[in-house]
């Protein structure tokens, strides 16, 4: 993940915590493949405030499609992994194992804001 760009190194006493949880494969404990990697973001979450957008009204949707100029999609390669965060959003998405601290420069699926 580091070679590729995936993370990168950073130092901030905001990070949470990287886990290693056990996937229910049957494979032995010590095979890297038995583990998914994780990160515990629950104090993140904790402060982080939610924004509030009304959903819309399917009718009228309908009712405006025809109307419409320009629709378009979001076709990802790699997931989240290709949607850059600002750099000030670097901190709050860092995180740490050990003595090791590393931003993730782009959304991951597993933060909150990975879905926005």
């Amino acid at each position: 993940m580091l070679r590729d760009g995936t993370i990168c190194p950073i130092n901030s006493p905001d990070a949470s915590p990287v886990v290693l949880t056990r996937k229910n494969n049957d494979l032995p404990p010590d095979s890297p493949e038995a583990y998914r990697f994780a990160i515990d973001y629950r104090k993140l979450n904790a402060i982080t405030k939610y924004p509030r957008y009304p959903l819309p009204v399917i009718d009228d949707l309908l009712t405006n499609i025809p109307h419409t100029n320009v629709m378009s999609t979001l076709d990802l390669r790699s997931g989240y992994f290709q949607l850059a965060i600002s750099p000030k959003g670097h901190r709050k998405n860092s995180v740490y194992h050990s003595q090791w601290h590393f931003c993730i420069p782009t959304h991951a699926f597993w933060s909150f804001w990975g879905g926005t």
